[in-house]
């Protein structure tokens, strides 16, 4: 069994604090019968320090060598839609995980404009984007069609065992529920920050088996998930035409969307002011009275380095951890990519002291 999305590495977000931590969430894998774990730290700010995540993978993996039967561990991130988009999609190649898999986290409430455009970038790299906690959004609470139209775009969804922590009312306990009845959902996750988490896992896994059981729980095609979503837009349409004006938002988004899968279909970069979708999609934004070039401005490729504002220093002042350029510390020494700097790499001993016993402070400091 695998777990694709954890907060087990050290001292590096808001996950697991030191090593005796993390060996502990790490037995309590075991237990549940985890077979492999993608470490997954939060991709956004203030935690991320590529360097520091790395080593500290690096160092739990050598802990988790001696001990027999261990889960496999792999690298990956748990990326934030807003942290990308700053970051660059230059930078999307050192955030996957060794399966060719992209963990990506949309924002909770309203969905971007371009989260098609952004999904579509990270296939044409060669990844299988994967949706974090899709139930934790509130318009795929409001509307399942929503958790639809990321399976239509090729997305697989990933929900979160903490999900059945709220009662029968909870909104992400409901939507995670209709995710699986529905069959869109391919990962169920620990979302694991304690070793308690991991007796949750299992508990969510007696939750859904009902549905598996049922075979409510297997992942439908896509073709099977788009004659879904043209079935919900006809019956959109017939809401619509009873509503007058009232839906064109709604209207001018289900454009944008479709503009999208219309650039990338034509071999054309989403949203380059020479090509003809992005005149379209501008179009759809003026006519309902929104701001054209603000919309094109979020929806273009963001720069691949980022400097912090106000107090908080540049991330490309600090000497440890440089997101713009993105170091890689992989076993053996070598980078995946030409253009990165060499990352410094430290002794097992400091490793050891880096992170064992060593509980976050200051900004890094989880908050109870």
């Amino acid at each position: 069994m695998r777990d694709v999305h954890c907060h087990i590495l050290p001292g590096v977000d808001d996950g697991a604090r030191t090593m005796q931590e993390s060996l502990l969430m790490l037995s309590e894998a075991m237990r549940a019968g985890i077979t492999s774990i993608v470490c997954t730290p939060r991709c956004c700010d203030p935690w991320f320090d590529f360097s520091r995540m790395w080593q500290a993978y690096l160092q739990l993996k050598r802990h988790a060598s001696a001990i027999p039967g261990a889960p496999e561990l792999s690298m990956g991130f748990e990326v934030d839609y807003h942290k990308l988009k700053k970051l660059g999609m230059d930078a999307a190649v050192q955030l996957g995980n060794d399966q060719g898999e992209f963990l990506l986290e949309l924002p909770q409430g309203t969905l971007p404009l371009d989260w098609e455009f952004m999904v579509h970038n990270l296939q044409r790299k060669g990844f299988k984007v994967i949706i974090a906690n899709p139930e934790r959004c509130r318009e795929v609470q409001k509307d399942i069609d929503v958790a639809r139209r990321f399976v239509s775009a090729g997305c697989e969804l990933q929900i979160s065992a903490d999900c059945i922590y709220g009662g029968f009312l909870d909104p992400s306990r409901r939507a995670a529920k209709k995710l699986v009845q529905a069959g869109l959902v391919r990962h169920l996750a620990s979302d694991a920050r304690h070793p308690s988490d991991y007796e949750l896992f299992t508990e969510a896994m007696d939750y859904f088996r009902r549905f598996a059981d049922s075979g409510a729980m297997e992942n439908k095609s896509i073709e099977e998930v788009e004659r879904e979503c043209a079935e919900a837009e006809a019956r959109a349409d017939q809401k619509r035409k009873g509503h007058g004006s009232g839906f064109d938002r709604g209207k001018a988004s289900s454009r944008v969307d479709g503009f999208a899968r219309q650039a990338v279909a034509g071999g054309k970069r989403p949203l380059d002011p020479e090509a003809e979708t992005y005149r379209s999609a501008m179009a759809a934004i003026e006519g309902i009275g929104g701001n054209a070039e603000g919309v094109g401005s979020r929806g273009a490729i963001a720069p691949s380095v980022v400097r912090s504002s106000g107090s908080r220093r540049a991330i490309s002042e600090n000497p440890v951890a440089n997101p713009g350029k993105l170091p890689l510390p992989v076993e053996g020494g070598t980078a995946r990519a030409p253009y990165l700097e060499p990352a410094e790499r430290s002794s097992d001993a400091a490793l050891d002291a880096m992170f064992d016993d060593a509980p976050l402070r200051g900004k890094h400091a989880r908050r109870d």
